[in-house]
């Protein structure tokens, strides 16, 4: 299990028992790219993604090679399968991709638009950009997709540009519930958002009485 360094006093967070057991995603690889500068703030979200999924996997960088890490090389290869979670131009709903491939399979991940490999932008959104940029040739060609929650975000500490765009460990939670129609997956996963929350005001407050 693999937590952010200074929030490993919020596993009692986590979901008991990890990681969830999950059926029509339970061979849905997510591999998250997480800029470097991210991998250093306490209030990142993303290192609880692969504590929560048996099969995510998490990967630290500003440039990523295809040969840096297995399941990474392997998401490359199926880029008929590998979609990336970020909110492009051209990104495809998720719900969008669930409903046409459930009309054709009856199973959400397997039909036209297959979804084998998640790769999960994580990083402020300037820094999720550069990363974009950056890989700009070890993403080509594969298709984006995003998220339409009806929520707002629970993760009180950054801000963000989006009343819909959410913390990287709830959009995640968010595909992952999806797929499965299970929303208790979501409030499972995203528990350790109320700890790190109250954890930073904690922070800030006895900052402002010392």
């Amino acid at each position: 299990m693999r937590v952010p360094i200074d929030q490993k006093c919020l596993c009692m967070f986590l979901p008991n028992p990890r990681p969830l057991k999950l059926v029509k995603s339970s061979e849905l690889n997510v591999i998250i790219l997480q800029h470097s500068h991210e991998s250093r703030e306490f209030k990142n979200t993303g290192g609880f993604i692969p504590a929560c999924l048996k099969n995510a996997h998490l990967i630290t960088g500003k440039k990523f090679a295809k040969g840096c890490n297995e399941k990474l090389k392997q998401a490359c290869d199926d880029i008929e399968g590998t979609w990336v979670l970020y909110p492009s131009a051209s990104a495809l709903d998720i719900a969008e991709l669930i409903t046409k491939n459930l009309e054709e399979t009856q199973h959400p991940l397997k039909g036209s638009l297959p979804l084998r490999n998640l790769i999960v932008i994580d990083g402020t959104w300037i820094y999720a950009k550069r990363l974009i940029s950056r890989n700009h040739t070890l993403l080509k060609g594969m298709r984006y997709l995003c998220i339409n929650p009806k929520h707002a975000t629970r993760y009180r500490i950054r801000s963000e540009p989006n009343e819909k765009y959410l913390s990287t460990l709830e959009a995640v939670a968010f595909c992952i519930s999806t797929i499965e129609d299970d929303q208790s997956i979501y409030d499972k996963m995203t528990l350790p958002l109320d700890g790190l929350v109250e954890s930073f005001n904690s922070i800030v407050i006895n900052n402002q009485t010392t």
